[in-house]
């Protein structure tokens, strides 16, 4: 039997991304470990110079993938990275042109299936589908609602950049075969662009590698008396996801509430501008520790009480599901959310996997036996292990 030819299409991001190696390149591995009947190559489009300067990256990448059944191809010919696609000063006829060209290249191999991640990956790869009238089923994997998420942070300098962008999604969802959602909300955003979308809408949620830092389904009991949240990731200033100044501002609102708690934040690096940021604020004397590093990560996981998420509320708040919850739930970690958190939000309150900010009765009286971890880590393998995704990819995929 001839394998189905799979392709999954990376526009302008870091070859090293965490996010990759986890929703892309080891989900998709898996698949082609489990099917032997699908082949499947992804492919990362990246600006020349932009490559030039990770060149290393990419090296390190292909090293890592040598092995694995999935196969890695390069493309650094695009001219502008996506974010850049906000702006409407880099939005040329020269840009479109090359970015086509870059995607016939895909579409010469001649894949039974492109899955293509975002939108500029999607609107391109559809494109040229309709130049070539090319035969492949063009699968649109957004991850987040892009002109939503740029509009609400004020990313658009227009209202006609913005509804630009509203007519290339319209395109995009019009001209697919089938449309991925990671959360009820981001499936019920693009069913509200047309109820014919609905039977395009497939699941497959974010996914997390049990092999990364849990051993035997080990939930560790906790290790003092304390109440510790726990932050992991990267932080920035100013911007509106992961915004430390956010994150104070919701600390501090626990805090009011309950004395008892105390903070860890692991981060890549720690900064003296993220200590005096703190620093600067009273209330958080001997209630915030940091740390950095895997090894951190990995520990605080398996003994913190619970992972905090806030976002900053915005117009695609509720179409989120964020990478951080997953890995906080798929440890046993209940979450302390806020309103701009979106879906996961409405999940953690349906299946008692965690609380709302503006509870303060349940933030007065948090402790440590609220939730039984067990049972949040048994519901979240299940959710968003790679095995389950492994099945509903291949779900998706057998047209």
């Amino acid at each position: 039997m001839k394998a189905k030819k799979i392709a999954y299409v990376v526009h302008a991001e870091r070859p090293l991304n965490g996010i990759l190696e986890n929703q892309v390149f080891k989900l998709y591995n898996a698949f082609a470990l489990d099917n032997i009947h699908f082949s499947v190559t992804i492919f990362l489009l990246a600006h020349p110079l932009i490559y030039i300067k990770l060149f290393k990256d990419y090296q390190k990448l292909k090293r890592n993938l040598k092995d694995k059944k999935i196969k890695l191809k390069v493309i650094p010919l695009i001219l502008i990275p996506e974010r850049w696609e906000s702006y409407g000063v880099f939005l040329t006829k020269l840009s479109s042109y090359v970015n086509v060209l870059c995607y016939i290249l895909i579409a010469f191999e001649q894949f039974n299936i492109i899955i293509c991640r975002s939108y500029v990956a999607s609107y391109n790869m559809c494109k040229v589908k309709q130049l070539l009238t090319l035969k492949s089923d063009i699968i649109f994997d957004p991850r987040s609602v892009f002109p939503l998420e740029r509009k609400s942070f004020e990313f658009f300098r227009s209202e006609k950049l913005y509804q630009f962008w509203i007519e290339r999604e319209r395109y995009i969802c019009n001209a697919v075969s089938k449309i991925i959602y990671i959360s009820e909300g981001m499936k019920e955003y693009y069913i509200s662009l047309n109820i014919i979308f609905q039977s395009k809408m497939v699941y497959l949620p974010l996914c997390y590698d049990l092999s990364a830092s849990i051993k035997n389904n080990e939930i560790s009991k906790k290790i003092d008396n304390k109440i510790n949240l726990l932050y992991i990731g990267s932080m920035n200033i100013g911007m509106h996801n992961n915004d430390i100044n956010h994150y104070i501002k919701r600390c501090k609102e626990v805090l009011n509430l309950n004395k008892l708690v105390n903070f860890i934040f692991v981060f890549p690096k720690v900064t003296n501008e993220i200590k005096q940021l703190f620093s600067n604020e009273p209330i958080f004397d001997g209630k915030v520790e940091f740390y950095e590093g895997k090894i951190q990560v990995e520990f605080w996981l398996k003994n913190a009480n619970f992972g905090i998420y806030f976002l900053k509320d915005a117009l695609d708040s509720n179409t989120r599901y964020g990478v951080k919850s997953v890995e906080y739930l798929c440890n046993g970690l209940p979450i302390i959310f806020d309103s701009g958190a979106g879906g996961i939000g409405d999940v953690a309150i349906k299946n008692n996997l965690g609380i709302n900010i503006s509870d303060s009765i349940k933030i007065e009286n948090l402790n440590t036996l609220q939730f039984d971890n067990s049972n949040i880590a048994q519901w979240a393998r299940k959710e968003h292990s790679i095995e389950s995704n492994v099945k509903r990819l291949k779900s998706i995929v057998n047209f």
